[in-house]
């Protein structure tokens, strides 16, 4: 579980197969830039099952109540994401507060240089969701998907490690690391900032209990 101010997000378990296949074929949550999913339950299962650089999680509210889902899949390059919120829990701010919690999960966990994410150019809050989390948009993938009989073109973002790396930048969730000194959940960072030495106990009491 990664926890946030707002959300959470709960890596899937096979029991939750059934639910999510319900999602997927729905053209609702979907939303109108791409088709649903035309897979069946046992063929998602079985697609579940063999995941290996890919993972998946429901966002969750504070309530536990699952309120949309994303993914994250390791490239060559680094990992890209994606995301879909249910159609009544839109524009409260939880794809904004998932998509921090992803990335920082990912870059304070890997080595990875560079997480991206591609979405319609239509799809405008999709788009604005990346440009918060200081996304930086590097062009249009031309013609990439067919969709409602026509070919569509999308918008490319990434967020690299030196500008994820800015001190300057505000965490989600403070949790701390000794695995990168300088970045900005590091302990290090952490004892500069309090003036005393971090204290595990203490920083679980403190960030930990929501």
């Amino acid at each position: 579980m990664i926890k946030g101010d707002r959300v959470s997000l709960r890596l899937l378990e096979k029991r939750d197969v059934g639910y999510l296949h319900a999602w997927l074929i729905d053209p609702d949550f979907i939303g109108p830039y791409e088709a649903p999913h035309h897979v069946t339950e046992q063929e998602l299962e079985k697609t579940y099952l063999r995941l290996t650089d890919e993972r998946w999680w429901f966002i969750l509210k504070q309530s536990r109540t699952r309120v949309g889902f994303l993914t994250n899949r390791l490239r060559e390059y680094g990992q890209e994401i994606k995301l879909y919120i249910t159609p009544e829990e839109r524009g409260n701010g939880y794809a904004s507060e998932a998509v921090k919690l992803i990335v920082d999960h990912l870059f304070l966990n890997q080595a990875i240089q560079r997480v991206q994410a591609v979405t319609s150019i239509e799809n405008t809050a999709m788009c604005r969701v990346l440009n918060k989390n200081r996304f930086i948009s590097e062009g249009i993938i031309r013609r990439n998907r067919f969709h409602k009989g026509t070919w569509k073109n999308s918008s490319l973002y990434s967020l690299i490690r030196p500008e994820w790396n800015d001190p300057t930048r505000t965490p989600t969730r403070k949790y701390y690391t000794n695995e990168y000194p300088s970045g900005p959940w590091s302990r290090a960072l952490h004892e500069k900032i309090t003036g005393k030495p971090f204290d595990e106990n203490e920083f679980r009491k403190t960030f930990e209990q929501a």
